[in-house]
C-alpha cells in the first residue's frame, strides 16, 4: 500500500492491526543517466532533479512513478540542438525482496560554448568630400566610437554629417552601416564620405555721398581707398559667415583751406562694419560727408578810426576802439577785411582808409592791396624861424615837430596851414628852418641834414 509515493507495508486501525506485509524486504530500482549523446562540456550545463544514483524503494512488484530529470545551459553556453530528456518510466519493483535493477534516462542534444565579444571602431574617410575642412561641420558618432558583438553579429553606426553654419553643399556615406562583426578583436571600419560643401558667401553693398565745398571726399572699402567728387556706389563686398567689412568716408580740404565751424558733418557716421551672416546679407548702408572749406580765417586788431593819412590814424584816433578785423587767408597785406565772423563765414564791410595799429602804426586798407607803415602818434605845435645857417630870422612860423626838441627834430608839418586840429597829412615838401641855435634841412616832411647856426 502506498501514500503518496510511501510504501506502507503495515497498517492498524487504532489498536488492531489490519494487515502487516513488512516481513518480506523492499526491492530497489536505480537511475543512472545516459550521457553519451550529449555533445557538451560539464561546464555549460546544470542537471537538477533525479540524476545517476537516484533510488526508489518499495515492496516486490509494487508500482513506482517514473523518474524525472531536467537539464539547463549555463556559463552563456547555448543550445544549438536540444535538449531532449528520456526519463525512465514509471514501473514495478523487482519481484526480488532486495535486489536492485537499474534504469536509465536518456539526455540528448548539443552546447556551444560562449563566444567572447570583439571591440570594433570606426574612422572616417573625407577625402572625397570636395572643400572639407574640420570647420565644416561635425561627424558623429565621434571616432573612434567602439562598439562590441560577437563575431558575425550585426555591427552597425549611424553615420550623420551635420554642416555647421555658414556652410552649405552635401555629403554622402551617410546612414546606418558597418556590416557584422569580424573574428578579430580592435578591428576598425572606415565610413568612405563623398559630396561637396563650400562656405555660404554673404553679400553686402555700401554706397556714399558727398557734399563737400571747398574740399574732396575719399572713401574706403576694407583698403581700397579712392576719390571722389560725387556720389559713389553701389560698391558690393562678400565674405563667410563671420568675416568683417568696413566702410569710411573722410574729407580733405582743398589747397590751404580749413574746415568752417563744425563741418564736416556726417550722416551714418565716418566709419561703420559689418559682420557677415543671416542678418546682413543682401543689406546696404550710405555713408554721406558734408561740409565748407574756405581759406583759413585771420585776425587783425586796428583801432577803427578811418584817418586820412598815418598820422592822422594814429594821432586822432582818441577813444575809438581796439577792433578785431577778420580775413581769409594769411598774407594780411592782399586781404579783404571784414567785422564779422560767423563760425567761418566772414560779413562787414570795412572802409578804404588808414587804421592806427595795435603796437604802433599805421595799416594802409585798401581791400586787396593793403601796406603797414610808421606813423607818429603826437606832433608839437613849435614856431620856428624859416632858412638855415646863418640863423637870423624871426623865429614866429608855426610848425607841427615830432618832438619838442629841435636839436632831435625829424620830421616837420604843416598842419594844412591851420594852428588846430592837424592831422599830420601835410608834410612840409622841402626847405630850410631853424631856431637861432640849429638849423635842418626838409624834404617831404623828413629832416635830411643839419647844423648849428
Amino acid at each position: 500500500m502506498y501514500l503518496g509515493n510511501q510504501l506502507i507495508c503495515k497498517a492498524y486501525f487504532g489498536s488492531t492491526l489490519v494487515f502487516d506485509n513488512c516481513a518480506v524486504a523492499n526491492s530497489n530500482v536505480q537511475l543512472q543517466l545516459d550521457l553519451s549523446n550529449l555533445n557538451a562540456s560539464s561546464a555549460g550545463y546544470s542537471i537538477t532533479g533525479d540524476t545517476t544514483g537516484t533510488t526508489k524503494s518499495g515492496q516486490p512488484n509494487a508500482a513506482y512513478s517514473k523518474f524525472t530529470t531536467n537539464i539547463s545551459a549555463i556559463n552563456n553556453y547555448t543550445w544549438t540542438s536540444g535538449p531532449t530528456v528520456n526519463d525512465a518510466p514509471a514501473g514495478t519493483f523487482p519481484s526480488t525482496p532486495g535486489s536492485t535493477t537499474i534504469v536509465t534516462t536518456t539526455i540528448t542534444g548539443t552546447l556551444q560554448a560562449p563566444v567572447n565579444n570583439v571591440n570594433s571602431s570606426i574612422s572616417y574617410n573625407t577625402n572625397g568630400i570636395t572643400g572639407w575642412t574640420s570647420s565644416a561641420g561635425t561627424i558623429s558618432p565621434t571616432a573612434p566610437a567602439t562598439i562590441s558583438g560577437a563575431p558575425n553579429s550585426s555591427r552597425n553606426w549611424n553615420v550623420v554629417v551635420t554642416l555647421n553654419p555658414g556652410w552649405q553643399g552635401s555629403v554622402t556615406g551617410q546612414g546606418n552601416q558597418g556590416g557584422v562583426f569580424p573574428a578579430t578583436n580592435n578591428s576598425t571600419y572606415t565610413a568612405i564620405l563623398g559630396g561637396s560643401v563650400s562656405q555660404t558667401q554673404y553679400t553686402y553693398q555700401w554706397n556714399f555721398s558727398e557734399n563737400l565745398t571747398g574740399a574732396a571726399a575719399s572713401y574706403d572699402v576694407d583698403g581700397t581707398a579712392s576719390t571722389f567728387s560725387s556720389s559713389v556706389g553701389p560698391i558690393s563686398v562678400s565674405g563667410t559667415l563671420g568675416q568683417t567689412s568696413t566702410a569710411t568716408i573722410s574729407g580733405s580740404p582743398s589747397g590751404s583751406n580749413v574746415w568752417q565751424g563744425s563741418d564736416p558733418s556726417y550722416s551714418n557716421g565716418s566709419s561703420q562694419t559689418i559682420t557677415f551672416g543671416p542678418s546682413t546679407n543682401g543689406g546696404s548702408q550710405t555713408l554721406g560727408i558734408t561740409g565748407t572749406a574756405s581759406a583759413p580765417v585771420s585776425t587783425i586788431s586796428l583801432y577803427d578810426y578811418n584817418g586820412s593819412c598815418a598820422n592822422d590814424s594814429c594821432i586822432s584816433k582818441g577813444s575809438a576802439a581796439l577792433t578785431t578785423f577778420y580775413y581769409y587767408g594769411t598774407n594780411q597785406n592782399s586781404a579783404v577785411l571784414y567785422r564779422t565772423n560767423t563760425n567761418g563765414t566772414l560779413s562787414g564791410s570795412v572802409s578804404t582808409g588808414y587804421y592806427a595799429k595795435s603796437g604802433g602804426g599805421s595799416f594802409h586798407y585798401t581791400a586787396g592791396s593793403n601796406s603797414s607803415t610808421s606813423c607818429y602818434n603826437v606832433l608839437y605845435y613849435t614856431n620856428v624861424a624859416i632858412g638855415g645857417a646863418p640863423c637870423g630870422n624871426p623865429i614866429n612860423n608855426p610848425y607841427y615837430l615830432d618832438t619838442q626838441s629841435f636839436a632831435t627834430v625829424s620830421y616837420f608839418d604843416s598842419g594844412g596851414g591851420s594852428v588846430l586840429p592837424y592831422d599830420g597829412c601835410d608834410p612840409v615838401g622841402s626847405g630850410f628852418f631853424n631856431n637861432g641855435i640849429s638849423w635842418v634841412e626838409v624834404s617831404n616832411g623828413v629832416v635830411v641834414q643839419g647844423g648849428s647856426c
